[in-house]
């Protein structure tokens, strides 16, 4: 028997690590974001900042706040839609 996914469950998940890569947060995401949405499946992004200083946190943050299938996970807390304030080591799920 297949197993089906909840309605609105991504059968996607792509998670990319960023360490100081704020200038090339937006032109990354926007290409990615291009490419899933030509695809016929649910996705989501998961963003996880390793700890940088050069603005690539906020700038994560700022993405995930305006999309609903884009998560961040920075400065040891979660960001975006429905998260839950967890610890980065602990990604919910």
């Amino acid at each position: 028997m297949a197993h089906q996914a909840a309605a609105g469950s991504p059968h996607l998940s792509v998670i990319v690590l960023v360490y100081d890569e704020v200038d090339s947060i937006e032109p990354m995401h926007r290409e990615l974001m291009s490419v899933l949405e030509g695809l016929s499946s649910a996705f989501e992004v998961l963003y996880v900042d390793d700890g940088s200083g050069d603005g690539s946190a906020e700038r994560l943050g700022q993405l995930a706040s305006h999309e609903s299938r884009t998560t961040s996970y920075a400065g040891g807390a979660v960001s975006g839609p429905g998260s839950s304030g967890s610890p980065a080591g602990s990604l919910p799920g």
